[in-house]
């Protein structure tokens, strides 16, 4: 009884079990959850779903269904199924009119399950307790006739759920414990190990799951978000005080526009002096045995790369080949896109929408010289223009994340644009040139025997103090070294691919504009803001970074550029898993 490992996000007990249920001899798991966080909840949700969509669910809500846990543990093939298990699975997809049939078919399905577990295991207590709950719910729609509607019967479904707890212990003799931050309370262990130590998480801070104002819930005592830190960090900190060695493990992920921050825990603990601290970032990796899979460059798979090339490679598309042939091949040939593709917030959507705000905005003062006059006027149309574009894009702004993201795309635009103030006070002049400008041109590539062309959007085109500056505005997370570069050579790496889009877009504007001899390109970064434009420097050992890109450099990238598109063509180069690295 020496180690303990403390889940800081108890939902992730779910996976765990799923990974290690047949483990457990040395482990003493301790589980309190809530049935409607369970994959049970998320299964009645999708089949639900289902039954509502009828013939015409979109993938999404069949990727959710059969991307469940409980269909990929139990259900791995449908062609190995019995006759029985198939009919028992397929009365899931029925339109029913009668709400006990559906209740009926969802108690058959988790029975089919049960059936599959092993006794005593977390899911035979799922199982119970949902059939339990399916069942008291079976005798109220004789009762009640409201219960006919499929929304209504679900909506008593998960209000049913919620007030089931389910406590699981099934081997309270393990060496190491397993257990929720507030189960480890009035224990000490020598070795604790504490996972998902983020903001937001542990502690999980301000939320917005109340109707009750701030304000009020102070006034009359109720709990806040504040009192229910406290009672994080009093837990937190009992549990590592005569703990020898402690493991904090937080993701550091920071893709999206909200990404991951590490907890305030760890920030205090990094300014003790006293205690040794080390640093480990983990990469992690899932060993399979399958082989490496290649796919080769077919007849028809050159065809599509011919179209693509008539067409136009995009940066992004290079981008993609660069980073993952694989997924070149499956997104840009095969068209599969991405699941979150249908999320209302995913990041692409956010991107665009931060784009259009912001082309709305400048787009009166096209080769115009911006003033601080101008430029107050527009922080004075951001909140409109804002909300015009979210309503565009069908998106919601006023609660949930929606609002979220909606406020910080304000506050970014606005202390852009106040900084841009600062700069013209300072005695810089600044003109808007072009803005969301589409771009084309060939490359000269005599052996294909059809045109390669290439094209791209520059979200920006300025000039300050008579340079042009390329601008291109990014919403995820950003690096600086990613656009600093020793040669061109560089910027086709994969951890390089933002200088090379930056490169690519000078060489579409240098062909554009032959007069032009050289120029600035660079990144805003909405994440990061207040560094205003991140610009691409090239190694240079007098100066230490060259700013200015000229016709020299734009030649060496299009030449790299040429070299990477004839491996693409190159039928005897299959398309394989990061075969640029």
């Amino acid at each position: 009884n020496h180690t303990a490992v403390v889940l800081g996000d108890e939902s992730l007990i779910g996976p765990y079990l799923n990974v290690n249920e047949y483990k457990t001899k040395d482990l003493d798991i301790s589980v309190n959850k809530k049935l409607d966080l369970t994959e049970f909840s998320k299964l009645i949700n999708n089949i639900f779903s289902i039954q509502k969509e009828k013939n015409t669910f979109s993938k999404a809500i069949f990727d959710d269904l059969f991307c469940n846990d409980l269909f990929k543990i139990f259900f791995k093939s449908y062609l190995k199924l019995k006759i029985q298990e198939k009919k028992v699975l397929n009365n899931l997809f029925i339109e029913n009119s009668k709400s006990k049939d559906i209740i009926k078919n969802i108690k058959g399905f988790f029975e089919l399950i049960s059936s599959k577990s092993e006794k005593g295991s977390f899911y035979e207590l799922q199982i119970h307790e949902c059939n339990k709950t399916l069942s008291h719910i079976e005798n109220l729609v004789e009762t009640f006739p409201a219960l006919e509607n499929k929304e209504n019967l679900l909506k008593i479904i998960i209000d049913k759920m919620e007030k089931v707890v389910l406590r699981y212990h099934p081997n309270q003799s393990g060496k190491i414990k397993i257990m929720g931050i507030l189960e480890s309370r009035c224990l000490n262990y020598e070795n604790v190990v504490i996972t998902s130590v983020n903001e937001g998480i542990l502690p999980k801070g301000k939320t917005y799951d109340s109707l009750i104002p701030y304000d009020l819930k102070k006034k009359h005592g109720l709990l806040t978000h504040e009192e229910r830190d406290a009672i994080y960090t009093y837990h937190f900190y009992r549990l590592i005080k005569r703990a020898k060695n402690i493991y904090l493990i937080y993701n550091s992920n920071n893709s999206g526009i909200l990404g991951n921050e590490k907890s305030r825990f760890i920030h205090q603990l990094e300014l003790d002096e006293k205690k040794e601290r080390v640093f480990y970032n983990s990469n992690l990796t899932i060993e399979n045995n399958m082989s490496e899979k290649y796919y080769a460059k077919t007849p028809e798979a050159l065809k599509k790369l011919k179209k693509l090339a008539v067409s136009g490679f995009s940066p992004s598309v290079v981008e993609l080949y660069i980073k993952n042939p694989i997924d070149f091949y499956f997104k840009v040939l095969l068209s599969v896109k991405d699941n979150d593709e249908e999320s209302e917030h995913n990041p692409r959507v956010i991107g665009i929408v931060f784009h259009e705000i912001l082309e709305l905005l400048y787009n009166p003062y096209i080769n115009q010289t911006l003033d601080e006059h101008k430029l107050l006027k527009i922080i004075r149309n951001i909140e409109i223009v804002s909300k015009k574009v979210f309503l565009k894009n069908k998106l919601n702004f006023k609660e949930g994340k929606g609002l979220i993201i909606f406020e910080i795309i304000k506050s970014a635009i606005k202390k852009m644009l106040k900084m841009e103030i600062e700069d013209i006070l300072l005695g810089a002049e600044i003109e808007i040139i072009e803005l969301e400008k589409k771009l084309n041109c060939s490359l000269e590539l005599e052996s294909f025997g059809f045109p390669i062309n290439i094209k791209g959007v520059i979200d920006r085109i300025d000039k300050r103090n008579g340079i042009i500056r390329i601008v291109d505005y990014k919403t995820g997370s950003f690096n600086s070294t990613e656009i600093k570069l020793k040669n061109v050579d560089c910027c086709f790496e994969s951890k390089k691919t933002k200088s090379m889009q930056l490169l690519f877009y000078s060489l579409m504007f240098l062909k554009n504009n032959p007069e032009c001899d050289r120029l600035q390109v660079g990144l805003i970064c909405m994440r990061d803001i207040s560094k205003g434009l991140n610009k691409l420097g090239l190694k240079n050992l007098e100066q230490g970074y060259d700013y200015n890109i000229d016709k020299s450099v734009i030649s060496k990238f299009e030449k790299n550029l040429e070299n990477l598109i004839t491996e693409i063509f190159n039928s005897k180069v299959p398309f394989k898993p990061n075969c640029l690295g």
